[in-house]
């Protein structure tokens, strides 16, 4: 409790009618939603997202101010401790506690009590980009499935996917490999990238596959769709 009052106190909170008119709010570890709301639009009211390893319903969220103004999605994550939270704080969203991978199975999932936000799979044969240097508290076997069947069973092959965001602590490129982008395409990806290289494997994949990089915020890496490019980083700023 003294941690939080102690972070409270130090916001920089609005002292007059002209800052409030002018404060931007953002759920996101690094601003990502302000961003998005720059690409998207601030009006729309029924867009749809995907957020792969979601974490908790409003910390760190790059989401959750899009699900405050009317919007809805899926939501996936390989802890189970999160889904009673998503069900309450957010019953419009279909939360799935799975992890991702590239083929259906079980694999060994790392926790951390004090850093749940580093939680991540270990995935025989893949290299995480990201490493936290503490022993797990624990080690346990979660089913995991790819990202394709997820969203095969939940997400019409039709449904216009606004943005797609991947935050897997490194191991965000095996998210990546096992979507079908012919069958759900997202209009806006965005994606944790520890290597920050433009020539790091999820920057090839994403260009590979049509992307355009639009940003870089801290570790995310803001991919815009080829194909709609000119729609919504061009006209958008015409608005």
């Amino acid at each position: 409790m003294r941690s939080f009052l102690s972070k409270l106190l130090q916001r920089p909170w609005p002292t007059s009618i002209d800052q409030m008119r002018n404060l931007q709010i953002s759920y996101s570890q690094f601003g990502e939603d302000l961003l998005l709301t720059h690409l998207l639009g601030y009006k729309k009211a029924n867009g749809f997202y995907i957020d792969v390893g979601c974490f908790k319903p409003i910390q760190f969220s790059n989401t959750f101010i899009f699900y405050q103004r009317g919007w809805s999605g899926i939501a996936t994550d390989a802890n189970p401790a999160f889904e009673p939270l998503w069900k309450k704080v957010r019953p419009r969203d279909k939360f799935i506690n799975s992890g991702v991978s590239t083929e259906a199975g079980k694999l060994e999932y790392l926790q951390f009590d004090n850093y749940p936000a580093c939680n991540q799979l270990r995935i025989p044969g893949e290299q995480s980009q990201f490493h936290l240097e503490l022993p797990p508290d624990r080690v346990t076997l979660i089913d995991t499935k790819p990202l394709s069947t997820i969203l095969k069973a939940m997400v019409p092959a039709n449904k216009r996917i606004d943005f797609m965001s991947i935050d897997c602590e490194g191991l965000d490129e095996v998210v990546l490999k096992s979507n079908d982008f012919a069958l759900h395409r997202p209009s806006v990806l965005l994606i944790e990238d520890h290597a920050r290289s433009f020539s790091s494997p999820v920057h090839q994949f994403c260009e590979q596959n049509g992307y355009r990089l639009h940003s870089l915020c801290a570790l995310t890496k803001i991919f815009v769709d080829g194909a709609i490019w000119d729609v919504i980083c061009c006209e958008k700023q015409l608005e």
